[in-house]
C-alpha cells in the first residue's frame, strides 16, 4: 500500500502559525500571520519531514517560502495554481476598491487644503477637530437611530477590514 502525501502540488493551504518570511521576520515573531491562505508550488519528501513551496497571498501581493508542510493544514484538494492567482488578483482589487473608496475624498480634500493656503500644522488640527466633531455626531446619531448608525458602522468597518487584507 502506497502512502498518499498529506500536501501535494496545487493544494491550497492555510497557515497554522506564523511563519517568519525573512531573517527579521526570525527575530521580531513577524510574518505570514495563521489563516492565511496559500497555493503549494512544489513538495519535497524527506524520510522524516516534507516541505512545500507555497506562495501565500499577503494583501496586495503573494510571497514565496518553503514551509515545513506540518505548518500548513490543507483547505482545498487540488484547487490549482491558475485558480489561486485569479483569486488573489480579485480580492487585490477589492482592496484596492475599498482602500480608494475609504482614502480618496480625505487625500483629495488634504491636497486642496495645503494647495489653497493651509499650513500642515492647520491641516493637522482641521483633522482633530472633524475627528472629534465626527465622533460626537456619531454617538447623537447612535442614540436617535441605533439600526442605522450599527449599519453603516458594520459597513465602515467591513469595508477597512478588507482595505487592510483581513478579509
Amino acid at each position: 500500500m502506497k502512502w498518499a502525501p498529506a500536501i501535494e502540488t496545487h493544494d491550497w493551504v492555510v497557515a497554522r502559525r506564523t511563519i517568519p518570511v525573512t531573517f527579521a521576520d526570525s527575530l521580531t515573531g513577524s510574518g505570514i500571520r495563521p489563516g492565511t491562505r496559500g497555493v503549494v508550488l512544489a513538495t519535497s519528501h524527506g524520510l522524516l519531514s516534507s516541505n512545500a513551496q507555497i506562495r501565500f497571498n499577503i494583501g496586495f501581493g503573494a510571497v514565496t517560502v518553503y514551509v515545513p508542510t506540518h505548518h500548513v493544514r490543507r483547505v482545498r484538494r487540488a484547487g490549482g495554481i491558475d485558480r489561486f492567482a485569479e483569486r488573489q488578483r480579485r480580492h487585490t482589487a477589492m482592496r484596492l476598491g475599498a482602500l480608494i473608496a475609504l482614502g480618496a475624498y480625505p487625500a483629495a480634500w488634504s491636497v486642496w487644503f495645503l494647495l489653497g493656503g493651509g499650513t500642515l500644522t492647520e491641516l493637522m488640527l482641521v483633522i482633530i477637530e472633524s475627528a472629534v466633531l465626527g465622533l460626537l455626531d456619531f454617538l447623537h446619531r447612535l442614540a436617535t437611530a441605533p439600526a442605522r448608525s450599527l449599519l453603516l458602522l458594520s459597513v465602515l468597518v467591513g469595508a477597512g477590514q478588507l482595505a487592510r487584507g483581513r478579509i
